[in-house]
């Protein structure tokens, strides 16, 4: 079941027994924007001790702003959900960060808007609820949150207002849990850190993550190829981190364990960063361990990054790739099939580089891709009219 469906599903449940329930937050304004929600948040007028009741195994969360649990929906899935009590559902709803947010679903389809966030939605418009100054007080991470939004969300961005209300607030983000500070960063990597990384600047936040070597103003050049090559948070938290300053002594996996991020991300990240870098080892049976060692994932990734950096390749750099390669099992010079080597050949040998090494980037991420079906792909991306016969 999807969630949106069961949270309604449960909002219904909910109202049926007497506790007035919404579908509240970032699935109402996903929706709006013809979004898929991947996940669904609820608001109640039940008391917490009502929910605690109804249900048994229910877990409350330490969230600012109201009592908030996560409750079982129809098959299992968990819903965050906040008890409005002893205020109103317009009470909650004027509390949250932005307008785009502040909106609300019931389970019969009529939606709830007191903060003029529809609009603001159709505008692009990143607005504080209420007085920005306000809601800083409330919870100063929404300054962070806003940087995160305006990555988020294509079009958007914060107002003049929201923008002079984080600058003059000016909160040293750095003593926030770092749990909560991380996850914001993660989230920003899973969409457009280049944009994140600006507004963060913008805002005037200064040093929001002290675990880790200072921010830079804009996005570094291999940063931005690696986001623009592959959306997985693993391979882009890898590029961030290997442009950051040095540190002497270089932060533990335990700093990094304290932002909060995905264990299993985590772990593939720090075994991401074991593995070498060109130049770094000669080209040994000692030096390859590691890339024997490690995961198909961390393999394509590594390949992936080692392909996007733009210093000098060392002799051993080809070894070590095609070593990765037999790993992974793939061809290093995949065969082509006639007809597509002749489209491949009709083109300008920039470009010709430039789809073969994108083919063979995709090939390594998307599991089941082989590299004709993604070469395919490349070529119709860059010459439509030319390859539309190949179906």
């Amino acid at each position: 079941m999807d969630p949106i469906r069961s949270a309604l599903e449960l909002a219904r449940t909910l109202s049926r027994l007497g506790h007035p329930a919404v579908l509240v937050g970032g699935a109402v304004r996903d929706l709006l924007l013809g979004r898929t929600p991947h996940d669904g948040d609820l608001a109640t007028a039940a008391p917490p001790e009502a929910l605690e009741a109804l249900f048994p195994s229910l877990r409350r969360l330490d969230r600012p702003g109201g009592t908030t649990f996560l409750l079982p929906g129809p098959e299992g899935l968990l819903h965050e959900t906040v008890s409005t009590f002893p205020g109103t559902l317009q009470d909650d709803l004027a509390r949250r960060d932005l307008t785009v947010n502040a909106l609300a679903l019931d389970p019969r389809g009529l939606l709830l808007d007191p903060t003029g966030g529809r609009e603001d939605l159709l505008a692009g418009r990143l607005r504080f609820t209420g007085e920005g100054a306000d809601r800083l007080r409330e919870d100063p991470l929404r300054a962070l949150r806003l940087a995160r939004f305006a990555a988020q969300l294509p079009g958007f961005a914060p107002t003049p207002d929201a923008v002079r209300c984080c600058r003059e607030f000016a909160f040293p983000l750095g003593t926030l849990p770092p749990g909560r500070r991380g996850g914001e960063l993660w989230r920003a990597l899973g969409t457009d850190p280049a944009r994140f990384l600006r507004w963060v600047r913008l805002l005037g936040l200064r040093d929001p993550f002290p675990e880790l070597p200072p921010l830079p103003a804009s996005a570094p050049p291999f940063l931005r190829r690696t986001c623009a090559r592959t959306s997985d948070p693993v391979a882009r938290a890898a590029a961030l981190l290997e442009t950051l300053p040095p540190r002497d002594p270089p932060a533990p996996a335990e700093t990094l364990l304290s932002l909060g991020w995905p264990r299993g991300a985590l772990r593939d990240l720090l075994a991401l960063l074991s593995l070498p870098r060109d130049g770094e080892i000669p080209d040994t049976p000692a030096a390859r361990r590691p890339l024997r060692q490690a995961s198909p994932e961390n393999l394509r990734r590594w390949l992936l990054l080692d392909s996007l950096r733009d210093a000098a390749p060392s002799p051993n750099r080809r070894a070590l790739r095609e070593a990765a390669l037999r790993r992974l099992a793939l061809p290093s010079r995949p065969s082509l099939s006639p007809k597509l080597a002749a489209h491949l050949e009709a083109l300008p040998p920039d470009l010709r580089k430039e789809a073969g090494e994108a083919a063979q980037d995709r090939a390594f991420l998307e599991p089941g891709m082989g590299f004709e079906e993604a070469l395919v792909h490349q070529l119709r991306a860059l010459s439509p009219p030319r390859v539309d016969a190949m179906g």
